[in-house]
Protein backbone atom coordinates (compact mmCIF):
# COMPACT_ATOMS: atom_id res chain seq x y z
CA UNK A 1 0.00 0.00 0.00
CA UNK A 2 1.27 3.47 -0.92
CA UNK A 3 1.36 6.42 1.45
CA UNK A 4 -1.53 8.91 1.22
CA UNK A 5 -1.33 12.18 -0.69
CA UNK A 6 1.48 10.99 -2.98
CA UNK A 7 2.36 13.51 -5.71
CA UNK A 8 4.25 12.21 -8.76
CA UNK A 9 5.58 14.34 -11.62
CA UNK A 10 6.38 13.08 -15.10
CA UNK A 11 8.74 15.48 -16.87
CA UNK A 12 10.40 15.56 -20.27
CA UNK A 13 10.36 17.46 -23.52
CA UNK A 14 7.44 17.20 -25.94
CA UNK A 15 7.36 13.78 -27.57
CA UNK A 16 9.19 11.96 -24.77
CA UNK A 17 6.10 9.97 -23.75
CA UNK A 18 4.96 11.96 -20.70
CA UNK A 19 1.23 12.07 -21.36
CA UNK A 20 0.87 8.42 -22.32
CA UNK A 21 3.07 7.24 -19.43
CA UNK A 22 1.33 9.49 -16.89
CA UNK A 23 -2.08 8.15 -17.94
CA UNK A 24 -0.97 4.52 -17.73
CA UNK A 25 0.75 5.14 -14.38
CA UNK A 26 -2.36 6.80 -12.94
CA UNK A 27 -4.44 3.78 -13.96
CA UNK A 28 -1.83 1.33 -12.65
CA UNK A 29 -1.63 3.08 -9.24
CA UNK A 30 -5.37 3.74 -9.00
CA UNK A 31 -4.53 7.42 -9.01
CA UNK A 32 -5.50 10.60 -10.80
CA UNK A 33 -3.94 11.89 -14.03
CA UNK A 34 -3.55 15.69 -14.08
CA UNK A 35 -2.52 17.91 -16.98
CA UNK A 36 -0.91 20.91 -15.28
CA UNK A 37 -2.25 23.54 -17.67
CA UNK A 38 -5.98 23.74 -17.01
CA UNK A 39 -7.07 25.34 -20.27
CA UNK A 40 -9.59 23.08 -21.95
CA UNK A 41 -10.20 25.31 -24.98
CA UNK A 42 -6.51 26.32 -25.24
CA UNK A 43 -7.42 30.02 -25.61
CA UNK A 44 -5.38 31.11 -22.59
CA UNK A 45 -2.45 28.99 -23.65
CA UNK A 46 -2.41 30.35 -27.20
CA UNK A 47 -2.69 33.89 -25.83
CA UNK A 48 0.25 33.50 -23.44
CA UNK A 49 2.35 31.46 -25.88
CA UNK A 50 2.09 34.13 -28.58
CA UNK A 51 5.16 36.15 -29.53
CA UNK A 52 3.50 39.35 -28.30
CA UNK A 53 3.67 38.22 -24.65
CA UNK A 54 6.77 38.71 -22.55
CA UNK A 55 8.55 35.65 -21.22
CA UNK A 56 7.79 36.76 -17.65
CA UNK A 57 4.07 36.99 -18.47
CA UNK A 58 4.15 33.54 -20.10
CA UNK A 59 5.96 32.04 -17.12
CA UNK A 60 3.47 33.50 -14.64
CA UNK A 61 0.64 31.95 -16.65
CA UNK A 62 2.27 28.51 -16.47
CA UNK A 63 3.11 28.93 -12.77
CA UNK A 64 -0.50 29.89 -12.07
CA UNK A 65 -1.56 26.66 -13.80
CA UNK A 66 0.78 24.71 -11.52
CA UNK A 67 -0.69 26.39 -8.44
CA UNK A 68 -4.23 25.78 -9.67
CA UNK A 69 -3.62 22.06 -10.15
CA UNK A 70 -1.67 21.79 -6.90
CA UNK A 71 -4.51 23.38 -4.90
CA UNK A 72 -7.16 21.26 -6.62
CA UNK A 73 -5.41 18.03 -5.63
CA UNK A 74 -3.33 18.87 -2.55
CA UNK A 75 -5.63 16.96 -0.17
CA UNK A 76 -6.31 14.08 -2.53
CA UNK A 77 -5.55 10.77 -0.82
CA UNK A 78 -5.13 8.86 -4.09
CA UNK A 79 -1.80 9.22 -5.94
CA UNK A 80 -1.78 12.30 -8.18
CA UNK A 81 0.29 12.02 -11.37
CA UNK A 82 1.21 15.37 -12.93
CA UNK A 83 1.86 15.48 -16.68
CA UNK A 84 4.65 18.10 -16.36
CA UNK A 85 5.23 20.06 -13.24
CA UNK A 86 7.73 22.54 -11.79
CA UNK A 87 10.93 21.40 -13.45
CA UNK A 88 9.77 21.88 -17.02
CA UNK A 89 8.12 25.22 -16.27
CA UNK A 90 11.23 26.63 -14.64
CA UNK A 91 13.73 25.16 -17.10
CA UNK A 92 11.81 26.18 -20.22
CA UNK A 93 11.38 29.72 -18.98
CA UNK A 94 14.91 30.09 -17.69
CA UNK A 95 16.15 29.31 -21.21
CA UNK A 96 13.59 31.65 -22.79
CA UNK A 97 14.67 34.43 -20.42
CA UNK A 98 18.35 33.82 -21.27
CA UNK A 99 17.52 33.93 -24.98
CA UNK A 100 15.66 37.22 -24.54
CA UNK A 101 18.69 38.71 -22.76
CA UNK A 102 16.82 39.62 -19.57
CA UNK A 103 17.69 36.74 -17.29
CA UNK A 104 19.09 37.51 -13.90
CA UNK A 105 19.43 35.12 -10.99
CA UNK A 106 17.13 37.20 -8.78
CA UNK A 107 14.29 36.80 -11.28
CA UNK A 108 14.64 32.99 -11.41
CA UNK A 109 15.01 32.80 -7.62
CA UNK A 110 11.77 34.78 -7.26
CA UNK A 111 10.00 32.43 -9.67
CA UNK A 112 11.30 29.42 -7.72
CA UNK A 113 10.09 30.92 -4.45
CA UNK A 114 6.57 31.43 -5.76
CA UNK A 115 6.36 27.91 -7.24
CA UNK A 116 4.17 25.27 -5.63
CA UNK A 117 5.82 22.57 -3.46
CA UNK A 118 7.89 19.85 -5.12
CA UNK A 119 6.35 16.54 -6.08
CA UNK A 120 7.26 13.58 -3.85
CA UNK A 121 9.05 12.00 -6.79
CA UNK A 122 9.83 13.27 -10.27
CA UNK A 123 10.62 11.12 -13.29
CA UNK A 124 12.38 12.50 -16.36
CA UNK A 125 11.56 10.68 -19.59
CA UNK A 126 14.30 11.01 -22.19
CA UNK A 127 14.88 9.74 -25.68
CA UNK A 128 16.93 10.87 -28.64
CA UNK A 129 15.81 13.91 -30.61
CA UNK A 130 15.26 11.97 -33.85
CA UNK A 131 12.66 9.76 -32.15
CA UNK A 132 11.05 12.84 -30.62
CA UNK A 133 10.95 14.55 -34.02
CA UNK A 134 9.25 11.48 -35.52
CA UNK A 135 6.70 11.36 -32.70
CA UNK A 136 5.93 15.07 -33.05
CA UNK A 137 5.55 14.79 -36.81
CA UNK A 138 3.01 11.98 -36.34
CA UNK A 139 1.18 13.95 -33.67
CA UNK A 140 1.12 17.31 -35.45
CA UNK A 141 0.90 16.07 -39.07
CA UNK A 142 3.44 18.71 -40.06
CA UNK A 143 6.06 20.68 -38.20
CA UNK A 144 5.28 24.23 -37.12
CA UNK A 145 8.66 25.90 -36.91
CA UNK A 146 7.50 28.71 -34.65
CA UNK A 147 6.78 26.28 -31.81
CA UNK A 148 9.32 25.44 -29.11
CA UNK A 149 8.79 21.71 -29.62
CA UNK A 150 10.36 22.08 -33.08
CA UNK A 151 13.36 24.18 -32.02
CA UNK A 152 16.11 21.55 -31.82
CA UNK A 153 18.66 23.79 -30.13
CA UNK A 154 16.04 24.69 -27.51
CA UNK A 155 15.17 21.01 -26.91
CA UNK A 156 18.86 20.09 -26.58
CA UNK A 157 19.35 22.86 -24.03
CA UNK A 158 16.27 21.74 -22.07
CA UNK A 159 17.63 18.17 -22.02
CA UNK A 160 20.98 19.42 -20.70
CA UNK A 161 19.28 21.42 -17.94
CA UNK A 162 17.10 18.48 -16.93
CA UNK A 163 20.24 16.41 -16.36
CA UNK A 164 21.36 18.88 -13.68
CA UNK A 165 18.15 18.30 -11.71
CA UNK A 166 17.67 15.63 -9.04
CA UNK A 167 15.28 13.45 -11.06
CA UNK A 168 14.88 9.76 -11.76
CA UNK A 169 15.86 9.50 -15.42
CA UNK A 170 14.28 6.87 -17.67
CA UNK A 171 15.44 6.44 -21.25
CA UNK A 172 12.27 5.70 -23.24
CA UNK A 173 14.06 5.10 -26.56
CA UNK A 174 13.45 1.36 -26.72
CA UNK A 175 10.61 1.02 -24.21
CA UNK A 176 6.86 0.97 -24.65
CA UNK A 177 4.81 3.38 -22.53
CA UNK A 178 3.60 0.41 -20.48
CA UNK A 179 7.22 -0.62 -19.75
CA UNK A 180 8.05 2.96 -18.72
CA UNK A 181 5.01 3.08 -16.43
CA UNK A 182 6.10 -0.26 -14.90
CA UNK A 183 9.56 1.17 -14.16
CA UNK A 184 7.98 4.24 -12.55
CA UNK A 185 5.59 2.07 -10.55
CA UNK A 186 8.45 -0.13 -9.27
CA UNK A 187 10.39 2.96 -8.09
CA UNK A 188 7.31 4.39 -6.39
CA UNK A 189 6.48 1.11 -4.65
CA UNK A 190 10.05 0.80 -3.31
CA UNK A 191 10.14 4.43 -2.14
CA UNK A 192 6.65 4.96 -0.74
CA UNK A 193 5.15 1.68 0.43
CA UNK A 194 3.85 1.71 3.99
Amino acid sequence: MLKNKLKIAIEGIDGSGKTTTAGILAEKLGGIYVATVLDKDKSGRSFFDSAERTVECRMLYYLSGLWETFRLYENETLPVIYDRYKNSTLIYHQILLERSGILNSQLINNFQRISPPDADVTFLLKTNLQIIENRLERRCCSLHHDRLENDHSFLKEVNKRYEKEDLIIIDTTYLTPLEVADICSDHITKMFSI
